[in-house]
């Protein structure tokens, strides 16, 4: 009884859902649109009762009555308007009811997001052929196509001699950099130089810290004039790098978590300093005097994953003539690419008392301050030599507070025990 009273229920509800949506828009005498709620619902209850009916048949008879009168609907509007959503809706509203007879959690969801698709029209019409340029159009699809079309056809191996080179990883590294550079032409956008922008980089540094210092870096040299506010934001993107590196090592070791915790919180207090510092002093543009620019540049984001590349190959010699044996330094240098990657593992060494405490401190440490290195490099390639100078300070005041701090705590630790 079950199996028959869930997916009803879900293509009742996906039915009434849709048509409540297309009652409201359907107009009134005798040049209305074809179907409202009731219509929309009765539709989604055939797709149902077709599918549990398990007759192919009926099904058909079902599909083909639907189709008929979409089909005659469409004739008696399309004098006064062309357009076909309520009869695409329809079609739609059953194809929802036969999957609700499979699939009831996905049907239900899919109704919600027809509707919201339907009660959307204003103001996506009003975005697609008034506040979206050509340009950005266009650019807009090339991140798509980065990211939907080129990353699926990658081999997700390493192809080269040093095992570092993974063409599906590094493309994902191309996709962040055009995904934050978009965000931030969002924000930049919408709430000018300042907000924007470090809405931008304290989001992006959530995924990737260098990946928000290349995409500023990148604002920067495409506008002298946002130079300041790209730099302050790239360096408030170090304040999440230290809490959320803080974060992971608590997840995989909460005792090495806690020694690091003053050294993590010195580097983010640091970096928001530094940030606040760049701000003040940063000059702000008339939002009408800013050049935007490119929303995303498939250029400048192949270069930046170069640059990480060959920082990858880098290490990954440095580690080969150090030894695999050497645990810290493989720690360390894997910050080169990632400072969560590497403190992770040294965190789960750590737990599985491969790597003392002291030990393990240091490798986080060491791979926070690799991240650091990767972040000026970038911000050098990426952006202007003042962007690059502003980043060298912001990241070294961090990476030195933090030692700092932790020599402090260690020397402090030391001196209590027995």
């Amino acid at each position: 009884m079950k199996d028959f009273v869930l997916p009803t229920v879900v293509a009742l509800g996906s039915g009434l859902l849709i048509g409540a949506e297309r009652e409201r828009s359907k107009g009134t005498g005798p040049q209305r649109e074809i179907a409202g709620v009731r219509t929309f619902t009765l539709a989604s209850l055939l797709g149902v009762f077709g599918a549990l009916s398990e007759s192919v048949a009926l099904m058909v008879v079902f599909a083909l009555l639907i189709g008929g009168i979409v089909i005659a609907g469409y004739i008696q509007t399309r004098s006064d308007d062309p357009g076909i959503t309520t009869e695409v809706a329809l079609l739609a509203a059953f194809a929802i009811g036969v999957l609700s007879a499979e699939r009831p959690e996905y049907s239900g969801a899919a109704a919600v997001l027809v509707t919201v698709l339907l009660a959307s029209r204003p103001w996506l019409h009003d975005i697609v052929k008034s506040r979206i340029t050509d340009r950005e159009m266009h650019d807009g699809l090339l991140l798509l196509a980065a990211a939907l079309i080129v990353l699926p056809m990658l081999p997700d191996r390493t192809i080269d001699p040093w095992q570092v080179f993974n063409p599906s990883k590094m493309w994902i590294v191309v996709v962040l950099v055009m995904a934050i550079n978009a965000l931030g032409y969002v924000g930049l956008r919408l709430w000018g130089p300042t907000k924007g922008l470090i809405l931008a980089s304290v989001l992006g540094g959530l995924v990737s810290s260098v990946a928000t210092h290349g995409a500023m870096g990148q604002r920067s040299k495409a506008n002298a004039e946002l130079t300041a506010s790209a730099a302050a934001a790239a360096t408030f993107s170090s304040v999440t790098t230290a809490v959320s590196l803080l974060a992971v090592v608590s997840a995989a070791s909460p005792a090495l978590a806690w020694s690091l915790a003053p050294a993590c919180a010195a580097a983010a207090l640091a970096a928001g300093v530094c940030g606040a510092l760049f701000l003040w002093h940063a000059k702000r543009p008339e939002p009408e005097d800013i050049e935007l620019g490119h929303p995303v540049s498939l250029k400048a984001a192949l270069l930046f994953a170069a640059v990480v590349t060959a920082v990858l190959i880098i290490s990954a010699l440095l580690s080969r003539w150090l030894g695999p044996g050497a645990a810290i330094a493989s720690v360390a240098l894997s910050g080169f690419a990632d400072a969560h990657s590497g403190s992770i593992s040294a965190a789960m060494l750590h737990r599985n008392q491969a790597l003392e405490s002291f030990a393990a401190q240091i490798a986080v440490l060491l791979a926070f301050s690799a991240n650091a290195v990767t972040k000026a490099v970038v911000s050098f390639v990426a952006g202007t030599r003042a962007f690059g100078l502003r980043i060298l300070v912001g990241v070294f005041a961090s990476v030195g507070a933090a030692w700092t701090v932790w020599a402090i705590a260690a020397r402090a630790m030391s001196s209590g025990s027995p």
